[in-house]
């Protein structure tokens, strides 16, 4: 056969299997290697993308609600409702329909402070799901982390205060950890399931009635709110 031996033709089938042999190991090894690869980020992705549309409307809505309470409150700069002395009001009831009525002021107060503490509650629970997923592939996350990360600026360094002479100003701060800390206390559980305190129970719970005494870093959300001081 054209001058080949046994022993060539032998050797050239056990070169073309070995060369077989080689190529089928390295396919099936890219494969399940690229494979499993693309099966963990599809993976990964998914629970992202599962989280984001478990916290997207808690978030939005009270972001929504927080930002439209503090609109009111800056059209009627400095509100009166933003006073200490309207957490120690004894009036459990509205006495009168009116925008001075010491109930109704109080309960602005308590709602303005539990509208800030129930965002960053959301944002910690939002925060803490994404813990153990390579979230930043995903480029939803990538935005909502630079809305997230402005509104965490914002409260840490005084940035929402505008004036050319913000320096001068008494603004309250809550520093990132603090706000952290404020989310953290107010995460709660039914079942098994992880959520934020309801408006009622956190009014007991901010008045000692509930399972434990309110919380020091709730005060600081208070301290954050009460009593601004009227720009000149």
């Amino acid at each position: 056969m054209l001058g080949l031996t046994l022993r060539d033709i032998l050797g050239l089938s056990v070169v073309g299997t070995l060369v077989t042999v080689i190529g089928n190991l390295i396919a099936s090894l890219l494969k399940d290697y690229f494979y499993a690869r693309g099966f963990e980020r599809w993976k990964s992705r998914e629970a992202v993308l599962s989280v984001h549309r478990r916290y997207r409307d808690p978030l939005l809505l009270t972001a929504i609600e927080l930002a439209s309470r503090l609109i009111e409150l800056c059209d009627e700069y400095p509100p009166r409702c933003l006073h200490p002395d309207f957490l120690r009001a004894a009036d459990d009831y509205l006495r009168s329909n009116r925008h001075d009525d010491s109930h109704f002021l109080k309960y602005r107060l308590i709602s303005t402070v539990y509208r800030l503490c129930a965002l960053l509650g959301w944002l910690e629970l939002y925060r803490q799901e994404l813990t153990f997923y390579d979230s930043g592939r995903v480029r939803a996350n990538r935005r909502i982390d630079s809305c997230l990360q402005e509104i965490r600026t914002d409260l840490s360094d005084g940035r929402l205060n505008q004036a050319s002479d913000w320096h001068v100003w008494q603004d309250g701060l809550l520093f990132r950890d603090e706000q952290r800390a404020i989310g953290e206390v107010m995460i709660t559980a039914i079942g098994e399931t992880r959520i934020v305190r309801s408006y009622g129970d956190f009014c007991l719970w901010f008045d000692g009635q509930g399972d434990a005494p309110c919380s020091p870093w709730i005060g600081l959300a208070v301290q954050f709110l009460v009593q601004p001081i009227p720009c000149e």
